[in-house]
Formats: structure tokens, sequence, C-alpha cells
């Protein structure tokens, strides 16, 4: 069965108390070609998006989560399927992997994806520090739909924390219902390496 697997994850850290959560993920039956030439499962770094949008706080994260959860036990309380749900098995219920097998992804470590995440988050300006560049974008397939709406594609590269918050607020609204605006990270596996020995919660 098709599930997502989260490799890793790195929160960015914004003004009052919000943030972006990133994750370094990828299907189970995907691969692609690692940097020394093997094969191995697919991933790369995405935003986690929550139903608030992209810049969410805490609480938002936490809330997500919970409505995750509430709508599994509603599911199989209600299916015929006579298996009811566990959070101990929580990554098997919602196709979702966490450091093992979906069976053995609890809810308790999904809910510690946004815990950790914020309370290991760093800044823009950190991130670029160690060659980690954050990159806020529109989505490729829309591209015919925002030229088509005299628009350029929003391709991005922040430096500071005000700059990130400002250029998502403004082109939030510049391709409302036209195209959604994506926020990554960009950098060499070299680049997370040496990052990894100063944070201890970037990508595996």
């Amino acid at each position: 069965m098709s599930h997502e697997i989260i490799y890793g994850k790195q929160f960015i850290k914004l003004s009052d108390d919000k943030f972006i959560p990133i994750v370094l993920a990828g299907s189970n039956n995907c691969t692609e070609m690692s940097p020394r030439g093997r094969e191995r499962r697919a991933r790369s770094w995405f935003n986690f998006k929550v139903n608030k949008g992209i810049i969410v706080t805490l609480k938002d994260m936490i809330d997500h989560a919970e409505l995750v959860r509430k709508n599994l036990v509603e599911y199989y309380s209600n299916t015929k399927e006579g298996d009811d749900y566990q959070d101990k098995s929580f990554g098997y219920y919602n196709g979702i992997s966490i450091g093992g097998s979906c069976r053995n992804t609890t809810f308790g470590m999904y809910k510690g994806i946004f815990i950790t995440g914020v309370r290991k988050a760093l800044t823009v300006e950190t991130l670029v520090s160690n060659n980690i560049n954050v990159y806020v974008s529109t989505s490729r397939y829309d591209n015919e739909a925002i030229t088509k709406a005299n628009l350029t594609p929003l391709s991005y590269y922040p430096r500071t924390t005000a700059e990130l918050e400002t250029i998502i607020q403004v082109s939030e609204q510049k391709f409302k219902g036209i195209s959604n605006v994506y926020v990554t990270l960009k950098g060499s596996e070299t680049a997370f390496k040496y990052a990894r020995k100063k944070y201890s919660d970037l990508v595996v």
C-alpha cells in the first residue's frame, strides 16, 4: 500500500510566535538516484500545510493533528471493515510513516512533528547563513493560468524573515484563485549535513 514517509523536518521561525512547517518526505513507491549514485526512495522538502495556510501557530498545528485523529476515529467507528482505530498505529490508518513502519507510527509521533518542529525552528537568516535557502514559488502547473492573468510566475529567494513574511502576504493576495503559493528549502546535501552538526533536527 502506498504511503508517505517523513524523513526529517525543519520549521521556519517567523515573528509573533508563527511558523512555516517544512518536512522532508516522499512516497514509499517512488525512487530517485542519490548524489552518490545509489537508488533510494524519492524525497523532497515541502511545506506541510494545515487548514490555516502557510503561516501558522503551534496551536493551529496541534488543532490540525487533533482534527485528523478525530476524523479517523469517526471513520473507523462507522465503517464495516472491522478495524477499530488505535493511536499506537496512527500511521497505518493515516497512510504515513515516521522513522519506521506505518503501524509503528503513533499519534504522539505525528503530533510531535509539530511540537518538536516549533521548538527547533530556525529563522531565514540562520538557514541562509548555513547555505540553506528558503524558496517561495507558485506551481509550475499554473503557469498558463498565471500568464493569462497578465502575471509572472513567482520564483523568489527571501534573505530575511521580514522579506519572507512580506512576499507570502503579497503573493497570496496576488495569485488568489489562480495558484497556490509554496515555500520550501533548497540546498546541497552537504549543506544539510554540516547544518545537522549544529542543529539536531535536520534531514537524516
